[in-house]
């Protein structure tokens, strides 16, 4: 052929036949033949527009060295770093050297590029197959939100049929802002929130009086609610009570007043004296005195599993004075013009300062007469 050889990749000579010249399908002298054993090849594979990061699908320009046919999406993987990641969706030609690669499902943090595998049905118009993989295009970087990390507990605190809870914000907010915190109590699943993005204290209500919760927090920003945070320290929400106690007036020295007072929550109350040295009062509130004075009680209320102790309720009042009672009489002893009386104090000195203890003795003497007023007498002259 014009001195020309035709061999294959081995060497070997290529056995042509051709019909007979003029016959049908002959060649016909000087006739020019091309020869294609090139493999086409990828020229390059660009972004395609300009995503942003935040983007959850976006597309991929690839273009060949030729143009070519069998490209499909199998022939295609998404390569990614961290925790980015991507599926192709599909491929589209724009001609027979460019098509169109879309990659959906994009999620995490990263950078993605697309890849041609090794092995694909990718030929061109002859057929050469064998396209050669494509690792170098370009790349694109992720940063798709998810929801946030768990909150860190902190302390939970008890009140009258609620409680409180503070908590750390979490480490990260999943790439979009914390818009609120949700404390979920166990047992009953009642929950309080605050607001993000830092963190807040977050009070439920609605809980049961003596019973015992713990509480976990999660955190919600606009992709959803991230996972829970451990559970807090377990707590017991009380009823409060107060004490109604009202002041007693002043009492007298001698007697034995019962003073009474009532809580909120029924439980009794109990009384103790801030001065002993003045008066004393039994739990149930009976009244000794001790002197006059001024006398301070308190009244008080302990709580129990359900209700919270009572704040300390005080009354202050005076104890007067009173008349002593009568001294006990002793002996008389008789002397010139006098006699000397003892007797014993005293059982009480009505609340004053206590008389002596030895037995006193009190002299009474007689009084004389004043004498009479002399007469004058007249004598006649």
């Amino acid at each position: 052929m014009g001195g020309g050889t035709i061999k294959d990749a081995a060497g070997n000579n290529a056995a042509l036949t051709l019909p007979s010249p003029r016959a049908t399908n002959s060649l016909g002298a000087n006739k020019s033949l091309v020869i294609d054993g090139v493999v086409p090849s990828v020229a390059s594979i660009v972004i395609s527009g300009a995503p942003a990061s935040t983007d959850s699908s976006m597309a991929f320009t690839v273009t060949f060295s030729e143009p070519v046919s069998g490209v499909s999406v199998d022939d295609f993987t998404p390569s990614a770093t961290s925790t980015a990641s991507g599926i192709v969706n599909s491929v589209s030609a724009e001609s027979g050297t460019v098509y169109n690669v879309t990659v959906g499902s994009i999620s995490g943090n990263g950078t993605l590029r697309l890849e041609l595998k090794a092995s694909t049905n990718i030929a061109d118009s002859v057929g050469n197959t064998g396209v050669a993989a494509f690792t170098s295009g370009a790349v694109h970087t992720v940063a798709i939100p998810v929801v946030p990390d768990a909150p860190t507990i902190g302390t939970a605190t008890a009140g009258e049929s609620q409680a409180t809870v503070t908590f750390t914000a979490p480490g990260s907010n999943g790439g979009s802002a914390i818009t609120l915190y949700t404390a979920t109590a166990s047992p009953g699943g009642a929950t309080g929130s605050c607001a993000g993005p830092a963190a807040c204290t977050a009070t439920i209500t609605g809980l049961s009086n003596g019973t015992a919760y713990t509480f976990s927090v999660t955190a919600t920003n606009s992709i959803g609610t991230g996972s829970a945070s451990g559970a807090s320290n377990a707590v017991t929400p009380k009823a409060n009570q107060v004490i109604t106690f009202a002041n007693p007036g002043t009492k007298n020295f001698g007697t034995t007043p019962t003073l009474s007072a009532s809580s909120s929550s029924s439980l009794p109350v109990t009384f103790s004296s801030s001065t002993t040295g003045v008066c004393m009062v039994s739990s149930a509130g009976e009244l000794t005195f001790v002197t006059a004075g001024t006398c301070s009680i308190d009244a008080d209320q302990a709580g129990n599993g359900f209700t919270n102790a009572a704040p300390t309720v005080i009354q202050s009042f005076t104890v007067s004075a009173i008349a002593p009672d009568a001294p006990t009489i002793g002996t008389a002893t008789a002397g010139d013009t006098e006699a000397m009386v003892t007797f014993s104090a005293p059982t009480s000195t009505g609340g004053r300062p206590s008389a002596p203890t030895a037995t006193p003795s009190l002299p009474i003497r007689a009084v004389p007469p004043a004498p009479a007023p002399a007469r004058q007498s007249s004598l006649p002259a």
